[in-house]
């Protein structure tokens, strides 16, 4: 039901002064697999093996050692029964209202609240099935080259093989199917059978399809299949380097590395031929991804002692270090790093960084074939846009120049969107400062260590959303924004024709605050105790997108402050952790519905902690045993509202998945090791 003006989203906002509650189970079917299943079931198997053999090589020692893993990944997403309305010609004899126009829902179910109809009867899977196997291997030697210089060189090879598989219906075969007439014996038929040999006309008509959700089951064969797509991407590489002294100063040995390290990697998507067509019904269509990069590098480091023992410092070192780095797909850069280390006496060490990165593009970002989909369309900030904004406002100066006053009233439509890669990106490039100090006096038992950073990022590249979009460009004035340009044409009923979400460079991302690592350790008569810790502050995080800046800092996902602590008891075999994960407050404003003063939307989150319990047995050779419960405490996530806008964190439904959060209660887990 629709509620508090424009806005039909449930469990959102909450009017207790008109006596309605619209958070509860009425505008929500918390049954549904969708919001019952954040996280998505899984089945992983792992299997890993390593080894390695110590051996001579003349008179210098050596050890050849291997690596290998394999993992598999299955899941069965359940996205609920899809509904199904598709527009029935006027010419279909079975149409009784003689209008095109008629929506009919002709169900692979009747909504989330539905009874599930038996697979028989014509219902559709809803599962979607994914298989991931991933296999790795590394071999390597490593020795020593003289007394002073040691080498290591491995090859390695990756390959990971996916399938993604599900029930669709196909638009052609709707199409042809409602395009239908009666023959001479008086039965429905597709109209153009010569084109589509097969074809099953259908009545949508009927009580079991309209009312009970029920389609003859050689209907749903025709008009439906299973697609499945294909992904494969595998790597080769080498690294090699060499490191050891080259001189002595009067601090001690001037110790390098020189290296090289090469890497190919492929990657093949290649989604169903239905998919590739365009022929999912009222769902997205996705092309191939295909692509190919080598990178080559060359890196070599510096260790240089300046003062030891002298007094201006117990030890002063300098840490350089460079690489150089060349895509063939976008081309060569250098990076760097400078580090300084001055241990000032036994209690006090001050140190400093300043370095650079470079990522080129992925193969993702560069090859991903285009793909389309749908964005909901009450993104659209000209909907109803007279009754959120005044005359003056941007967004009202905007939106009436493309569309009327009026514009929403009857609803909207959802957005095509386009993502795709793209050969000309830049590379990211970055710049990071770091400069702290280390309290460490030793007859205490206690370290505390503070730093603070600055990290600066250009050229990140991203796949802007459509409400990002839309944000930027109808927030511009006389939409000047370079946004605008990604934005196509309204129709003829104003709506939003397509949106370009490709993947472009998007401008800087700029973060700084304090990190403060402690530590306490005290050995007592029969066990030892430690106390291990963080605790992070964040002065600033914001982006700036092509002209646009937007601060991150104390929104969803960006507390200021965040930290984790460990206890840790060490009894003779014995070793119990105590594990607490804190969370800060975070806070996205105030949010009002169109035409009231609500601010009943939850739109900040409390501080959260979690805890996690940890024991450990282990006796002098074989046997090592863990259990573990974690989220003791079995708390939620916090909850945020649908309706609450967010630019900083992926909300799904009522909370915040990939901010950290645990997401599943408490679960309780036990491993046994037996070394031989």
């Amino acid at each position: 039901p629709r509620v508090n003006g424009v806005f039909g989203v449930p469990y959102y906002t909450s009017v207790p002064e008109n006596g309605l509650d619209n958070s509860g189970a009425f505008y929500r079917d918390v049954r549904a697999p969708g919001i019952a299943h954040v996280r998505t079931e899984e089945d992983i198997f792992n299997l890993s093996s390593l080894g390695s053999y110590d051996f001579n090589i003349g008179e210098r020692g050596a050890t050849a050692y291997y690596e290998a893993y394999f993992n598999r990944r299955e899941t069965a997403s359940n996205r609920g029964y899809a509904q199904f309305f598709p527009t029935v010609p006027s010419t279909n004899p079975t149409n009784p209202f003689g209008t095109s126009n008629a929506a009919i829902m002709a169900a692979a179910g009747r909504g989330f609240n539905a009874t599930p109809v038996l697979p028989n009867y014509g219902i559709i899977d809803p599962v979607t099935k994914v298989e991931i196997d991933r296999f790795n291997v590394f071999a390597g030697l490593k020795g020593d080259i003289s007394e002073t210089w040691t080498y290591e060189a491995y090859v390695g090879y990756g390959y990971s093989e996916g399938s993604y598989r599900r029930q669709a219906f196909l638009s052609k075969e709707v199409a042809a199917s409602l395009d239908a007439v009666y023959n001479d014996q008086g039965q429905l038929v597709c109209r153009d059978l010569a084109n589509n040999p097969g074809c099953v006309a259908a009545n949508l008509f009927t009580e079991d399809a309209m009312l009970n959700g029920i389609l003859p089951a050689d209907y749903i064969n025709y008009v439906t299949a299973y697609t499945e797509g294909e992904t494969t991407y595998d790597s080769v590489q080498f690294s090699g380097f060499a490191t050891g002294e080259l001189f002595d100063l009067p601090a001690g040995a001037v110790e390098a590395v020189i290296g090289a390290e090469t890497r190919r990697e492929s990657i093949d998507d290649l989604p169903d031929e239905q998919d590739r067509a365009g022929n999912i019904f009222n769902a997205t269509a996705a092309g191939r991804t295909e692509g190919t990069d080598t990178v080559k590098e060359i890196f070599g480091e510096l260790f240089v002692p300046v003062l030891e023992d002298s007094p201006y410092a117990d030890e002063l070192n300098l840490e350089l270090s460079g690489r150089w780095t060349d895509y063939d797909s976008y081309g060569d850069d250098t990076t760097y790093r400078a580090a300084i280390n001055w241990q000032v006496n036994d209690w006090l060490r001050l140190r400093g960084t300043q370095g650079t990165s470079f990522r080129a593009p992925t193969l993702y970002e560069q090859f991903l074939g285009d793909e389309t989909g749908f964005a909901n369309g009450q993104v659209d900030p000209c909907l109803n846009y007279t009754s959120v904004y005044e005359p003056g406002d941007t967004v009202y100066d905007n939106c009436a120049a493309v569309v009327p006053a009026n514009f929403g009233e009857n609803g909207s439509k959802g957005i095509l969107t386009r993502t795709g890669g793209s050969d000309t990106l830049k590379a990211e490039t970055s710049e990071s400062y770091t400069y702290g100090f280390i309290i460490q006096p030793a007859e205490l038992g206690l370290s505390v260590a503070v730093n603070w950073f600055d990290i600066r990022i250009e050229n990140t590249v991203s796949s802007l959303s459509a409400t990002g979009l839309l944000g930027a460009c109808y927030s511009s004035v006389n939409f000047s924004s370079p946004f605008c340009s990604r934005i196509g044409a309204r129709d003829q009923d104003g709506f939003i024709s397509e949106i370009d979400s490709s993947f472009i460079n998007v401008g800087v991302a700029e973060s700084s605050g304090y990190d403060v690592d402690f530590a306490f350790e005290k050995a007592f008569n029969s066990w030892d105790l430690l106390i291990d810790g963080t605790i992070t502050y964040i002065d600033e995080y914001n982006t700036e997108i092509l002209g646009s800046v937007s601060n991150y800092e104390d929104h969803f996902a960006f507390p200021h402050w965040r930290g984790d602590m460990d206890i840790q008891a060490n009894y003779k075999e014995w070793l119990v952790n105590w594990r607490i994960d804190y969370f800060g407050t975070t806070d996205e404003g105030p949010v009002y519905d169109p035409g009231t003063t609500n601010v009943d939307r939850v739109s900040s989150t409390k501080y959260q902690m979690y805890h996690t319990l940890a024991v450990s047995w282990e006796d002098d050779e074989h046997w090592e045993a863990v259990f573990t419960i974690r989220n003791i405490f079995d708390r939620d996530p916090p909850l945020v509202a649908d309706g609450t806008g967010t630019v900083t964190a992926n909300r799904f439904l009522n909370t915040l998945p990939g901010a950290g959060y645990p997401l599943y209660g408490r679960t309780f887990s036990l491993q046994a090791r037996y070394k031989f």
